[in-house]
């Protein structure tokens, strides 16, 4: 089950869950390719490095998603879709253009769930 995320309020989110986050970008064999990111939230977009692959994928497509590891509220994961643009000196920005946590499939915890959760 996912929550919706108000891009208006994400920013303060993304503080919230911190720096560490996962950037998938596609490649030209339109393979996803996956690379661990530190990420900061500015004037509205991620703002985050990019090495050289991830810069070619994003020159041929600019969609993204950008997800955080740390848990919050004990079952849910921030997962964000956007465009991305290449910047100055190996900078990414990523506009937003999509947010949701998603709940954690089968871990136990209070809230909705997509996944039955079976009695111990």
């Amino acid at each position: 089950m996912s929550v919706p995320v108000d891009l208006a309020v994400l920013g303060a989110l993304v503080d919230e869950l911190g720096p560490e986050a996962l950037l998938t970008t596609i490649t030209p064999e339109s393979t996803p390719h996956v690379v661990s990111v530190f990420v900061t939230w500015v004037d509205g977009q991620l703002s985050l490095g990019g090495g050289r692959r991830t810069q070619t994928n994003i020159g041929l497509n600019a969609r993204v998603t950008v997800i955080w590891p740390r848990v919050r509220a004990g079952a849910y994961r921030l997962i964000v879709d956007g465009i991305a643009a290449l910047g100055d000196d190996e900078l990414l920005t990523i506009t937003p253009t999509f947010a949701v946590l998603h709940r954690i499939g089968g871990i136990e915890a209070d809230g909705p769930t997509c996944i039955p959760i079976e009695p111990a």
